[in-house]
């Protein structure tokens, strides 16, 4: 082969390293859940004595599950954080109001939950954030400034409307998986000793509509967890308490949570 045929062959497949590459590295910026690729990202608080970690629960509220949770939580005197969903607040408001009365945060987790979403454009992600928000608002008083987008899934979209609606993205340093079939021994061995101060912990106490979730093994994992977690001095805080960030918007007032 002469030699320009050759250069071309190698140009050509630099190009294909090079497309390869940069396909790599946005397919991690959208799945990867600590990726900084779109922006930044919450996935870790502060590791600074005492040992804190943060319990976080997804895509309630549910009737079935979220007073269970709650009702653990209330008896271990654990606060939590609650990224919704818009339709499911909409359903029930009453739970969402439950949450904020015991002291809990309650954050955004868009409105529909769509599996494909994360493949939605500027205009539909603006949609689900500012629906969410606004069901949220009438409730607790404010609008969230917490935001976890779906399965932790980001990308340029959603990282403008974070920038825009100056939201903080915050996903997870471990996971229950607890959408899945598992078992509370499972969520026990995945949350348990991969835990540590800074810990931001992921669970579920509801599901997305129009999708049946068995939560069972959460409910029963729960109040073992706390325990296991303070057994090895690692004290269950609010989420804005061990990432620092103010979690409703300033210019609007929260009332004071008044209790159980």
């Amino acid at each position: 082969m002469a030699g320009e045929d050759m250069s071309l062959v190698w140009a050509a497949a630099g190009v294909a390293v090079v497309a390869s590459g940069a396909a790599g590295l946005v397919a991690r910026g959208m799945f990867s859940p600590r990726s900084g690729v779109f922006g930044p990202v919450v996935f870790r608080g502060t590791t600074a004595s005492p040992p804190r970690v943060a319990l976080t629960f997804d895509d309630g509220p549910d009737e079935r599950t979220t007073p269970r949770i709650l009702d653990v939580l209330e008896r271990y005197e654990v606060p939590a954080a609650f990224f919704v969903i818009g339709r499911n607040v909409e359903r029930h408001p009453e739970l969402v109001a439950q949450m904020h009365r015991a002291g809990h945060l309650v954050g955004n987790h868009s409105y529909h939950h769509a599996r494909l979403g994360t493949f939605r454009r500027l205009r539909y992600w603006r949609q689900e954030l500012a629906r969410t928000d606004d069901v949220i608002a009438p409730i607790v008083g404010a609008k969230p400034r917490l935001f976890r987008p779906p399965m932790g899934f980001r990308n340029r979209h959603i990282a403008r409307v974070v920038r825009e609606g100056r939201y903080v993205a915050t996903t997870w340093t471990v996971r229950a998986l607890d959408s899945l079939n598992t078992s509370a021994a499972r969520i026990l061995e995945r949350l348990d000793l991969r835990s540590e101060a800074g810990s931001i912990l992921a669970l579920h106490d509801g599901q997305e509509p129009g999708r049946v979730r068995d939560l069972r093994a959460t409910i029963e994992a729960l109040p073992q967890l706390i325990e296991r977690l303070r057994d090895r001095g690692l004290e269950p805080v609010r989420l804005d308490g061990l990432i620092g960030e103010q979690p409703y918007r300033e210019n609007a007032s929260v009332p004071e949570p008044s209790g159980g």
